[in-house]
């Protein structure tokens, strides 16, 4: 019969009720025993899904009656030690001495890793591999896999090789970097770079951990420069049609162009195929390495608090719902706070709808925190300001995290959730999904979607692989099998998308034997669509990588820039305008400064250049395709004079409090002369003006409080506009010699001191950069390919002179600290 058995047979079966026996009641010796018959009968079938089903019966049989030798007799069957480890070390299975228990112990030996043990399948995906440096690999694992020893394995073993790890946002650079550095022997010539303006020994063996952006400037800036392996974390995104994932398959068609034998490396939690990531140019073999055990199996929940108010649960195997038998829940507050555990996530969409959660949540508990996280608090007001939405959440041990949160203290909320037991909730978005790794035993979502559109079932399961990491379930002192059941709480309130149904939703992201295919939607990759926009933007793309690779042969006829500006156009990556288009023009433009040897001093002279020289080539119709519209704001004189005051501000250093400060001022000025008061915020905003979108906001409506809050996100948002849009134009004025080098050096790095500079360049902040020039300039030291090396007597240091907090953390997350 086991041979046969199906889920469709399982499901047309009686074995409900008993599910829900074992679900939500006591259960009799006698339905516990068919339990384990059950389980023990699916665990025997050749269907995966059945046998899946089988542990997941045996793992809530075991947690709910307390009996764990079978769960311990399974896992050792499937090779899942570390269950086996973690049942052990817990004292959860009887007393024994004998050979047998002497036996499993050996076993269990032979996958341990330091402190950590492996499954069987990790183990040999460890050893496959170890064994395929030279080949491409794409790595399928689940979170908490352990794909990041994979990089760690492959640093200490290949030392003379050149690596580059590309991580998809700025925000995981200095973690990276850390685990990177402490793999490297103080006797190994070995360079670890973060950022495509560093020196280095282009002789020597070189790591780069950088985002895609910053691999292409190093590229761009080193045309000799190669490398021998390439890890691509979190490389599903690569499937997208956005212009990220667009540049990241430029990215590595240009490094393979450099050299045709790079192995690359594709890390991934979710992945159907590996065929899905192959390039549709300077194409390679894709040997797939894909693990599908599951050691987790997760406990879903639906609550609709505009209808039924009933929590029930979903059973993945069943493809069925079934009433939990609790009270009706009023709202998403109440549910929350009676399934809350220890550690809890809560996921909404946008980020004005993650502040006013995390306010209201915090308001139903009272203020009860750590001496240092206090201390923090302390610190954020005066680094932003008294006022600051988070602080007040924070001091009640709730955090929030989202793009428009500032740098610093968005990384030390994700320390602070980690490590301070007041701090358990955190609410926060998508930024989740690209590999910041935290601790929590509960998931609670709000809004199934990102941006605009839901969350994909690979973004669902990535999300819900984030809960219960293995770092905490088989944590030697506080591990707990009962982490192996994450409870997932999908709940359609006030927050959620309007007609939102959960229980649909759930039958097609969560369903065990539901259809999956990856979505191709990239241009460039040889999967995607055949059409007539993909064929354009596939076009514009390789013309890109043609100016500069034109060695490439990539296309017959390639297209190349006639003009420096052009040229520096393609390097820059500016995508908004058709630059063949307009070279010429901006040739023309460029002559007349270049004649009359003219170089800009002046911020506001210089965002008048931007905009005659760049954004006046965008149109309506190129701005909407390229999502460039806020850079058509330039075309407004009053644009330009606010952009150049941020740069000005960034010149003469002026903090965020001081910034914030700038901002309230400005807006009561408006409010008090009486002018429009409706000013657009963006996604902030509460009221439409044009269309139906509600990008405004009415300053006169507004308390001093929101006022504050809207200042500081505006100004990260803003600060962001600059790094990542503004300062690509500034780089081709620069390169051009059009600007003075001290307004470059000040509009990019807010100073024109060379060691700051070089502090900055390696990830610190200005205000991290300044403290260490002024008081610890003796534990540091820059060499002269602007690489920093720290002393470890600097943790002493910083603790005679009580130092801040936010400093000593930004030091030591940065891994710069020698051992």
């Amino acid at each position: 019969m086991s041979e046969t058995l199906t889920l469709r047979i399982i499901r047309s079966s009686k074995i409900s009720e008993l599910l829900k026996k074992l679900y939500f009641s006591e259960n009799s010796d006698k339905q516990s025993s068919s339990v384990l018959k059950i389980a023990l009968l699916f665990l025997n079938s050749e269907k995966d899904v059945v046998k899946e089903f089988g542990y997941r019966l045996l793992l809530k049989y075991a947690n709910k009656t307390g009996n764990f030798v079978p769960l311990y007799d399974v896992a050792a069957l499937l090779g899942f030690t570390p269950i086996m480890s973690l049942l052990k070390q817990q004292s959860l299975l009887p007393e024994n001495n004998g050979f047998l228990d002497t036996l499993m112990s050996a076993y269990r030996e032979n996958f341990k890793v330091g402190d950590i043990y492996q499954t069987e399948n990790q183990s040999a995906l460890f050893k496959q591999f170890s064994d395929s440096v030279g080949e491409s690999i794409a790595v399928v694992a689940p979170t908490s896999y352990g794909k990041s020893q994979l990089i760690e394995q492959s640093i200490a073993t290949n030392q003379k090789l050149n690596i580059a790890i590309l991580v998809p946002s700025k925000a995981l650079i200095s973690q990276t970097r850390r685990r990177v550095l402490a793999q490297i022997d103080s006797q190994q010539v070995r360079q670890v770079i973060v950022h495509h303006d560093m020196a280095f020994d282009i002789q020597q063996p070189l790591i780069a951990v950088v985002t895609q952006e910053r691999l292409l400037r190093l590229l761009q800036k080193n045309p000799t420069l190669s490398f021998d392996l390439l890890f691509v974390d979190e490389a599903h995104n690569l499937l997208s049609d956005d212009k990220r994932a667009r540049l990241l398959a430029s990215v590595i068609i240009i490094a393979r162009i450099r050299n045709n034998n790079l192995a690359v490396k594709y890390l991934t939690p979710f992945l159907i195929s590996s065929d899905s990531l192959k390039l549709s140019a300077k194409t390679h073999d894709i040997r797939e390495i894909k693990i599908l055990e599951k050691l987790k199996t997760e406990d879903y929940y639906t609550c609709d608090i505009h209808s039924e108010k009933k929590l029930k649960l979903y059973d993945q195997f069943m493809n069925d719902f079934y009433d939990t038998g609790d009270r009706q829940y009023l709202s998403e507050i109440e549910l929350l706070l009676e399934k809350k555990k220890n550690k809890n996530i809560v996921y909404l969409n946008k980020p004005k709808s993650i502040e006013i959660f995390a306010e209201q949540i915090s308001n139903s508990f009272e203020k009860n925190i750590t001496s240092e996280l206090n201390r923090v608090c302390d610190e954020i007001s005066e680094y932003v300001h008294p006022d600051y939405r988070i602080l007040g959440c924070l001091r009640r041990g709730v955090a929030y995290h989202h793009g428009a949160v500032p740098d610093v203290v968005r990384a030390y909320i994700e320390t602070s959730f980690r490590k301070d037991p007041s701090v358990k909730w955190i609410i926060t978005n998508s930024t989740l999904l690209e590999g910041v790794n935290i601790p929590a035993e509960t998931l609670f979502v709000l809004d199934a979607r990102k941006g605009r559109g839901s969350l994909t079932t690979p973004q669902f399961r990535n999300l819900v692989g984030r809960v219960n990491r293995f770092s905490e379930i088989f944590d030697l002192e506080n591990g707990d099998p009962k982490l192996l059941l994450p409870s997932i709480y999908l709940i359609n309130c006030n927050y959620s998308r309007a007609n939102s149904n959960y229980e649909k939703y759930l039958t097609k992201v969560a369903k065990i034997d539901g259809k999956i295919d990856d979505v191709i939607s990239n241009p460039l990759l040889s999967g995607a669509a055949d059409s007539a926009e993909n064929a354009k933007k596939k076009a514009e793309d390789f013309a890109f990588i043609e100016n500069i690779e034109p060695n490439g042969n990539l296309r017959p006829d390639p297209t190349f820039a006639t003009t420096e500006v052009g040229r520096l156009c393609h390097i820059h990556s500016v995508f908004e305008f058709d630059i063949f288009k307009h070279e010429k023009e901006m040739e023309a433009q460029v002559k007349i400064f270049t004649d009359k040897k003219i170089q800009i001093g002046d911020a506001t002279i210089l965002m008048q250049l931007i905009s005659e020289l760049f954004v006046s080539k965008i149109d309506d119709e190129d701005a909407q395709k390229n999502k460039a519209v806020n850079l058509l704001r330039l075309r407004n004189t009053a644009a330009q004079a606010f952009y150049a005051m941020f740069f000005d501000w960034r010149i003469n250093q002026v903090n965020y409090s001081r910034m914030i400060g700038n901002f309230i001022k400005y807006w009561k000025k408006i409010v008090e002369n009486e002018k429009d008061t409706i000013v657009f915020v963006g996604r902030w905003g509460t009221i439409p003006r044009e269309g139906f979108i509600e990008n405004y906001v009415d300053l006169k409506t507004l308390s001093d409080y929101e006022m504050i809050n809207l200042a500081i996100v505006r100004i990260k948002e803003e600060q962001d506009f600059l790094d990542n849009t503004l300062v690509k134009f500034l780089e081709i004025l620069n390169d051009l010699q059009l600007i003075e080098e001290q307004l470059y050096n000040k509009v990019k790095y807010g100073t024109n001191d060379a060691d700051q500079i070089a502090l900055i360049k390696n990830g610190f902040s200005h205000i991290a950069a300044n403290v260490l020039l002024a008081k610890y300039r003796q534990f540091f030291q820059i060499d002269e390919e602007g690489k920093v090396s720290i002393l470890a007597g600097i943790r002493n240091s910083f603790q005679a002179r009580q130092e801040k907090e936010l400093i000593t953390f930004e030091v030591e997350w940065s891994g710069l600290i020698g051992k």
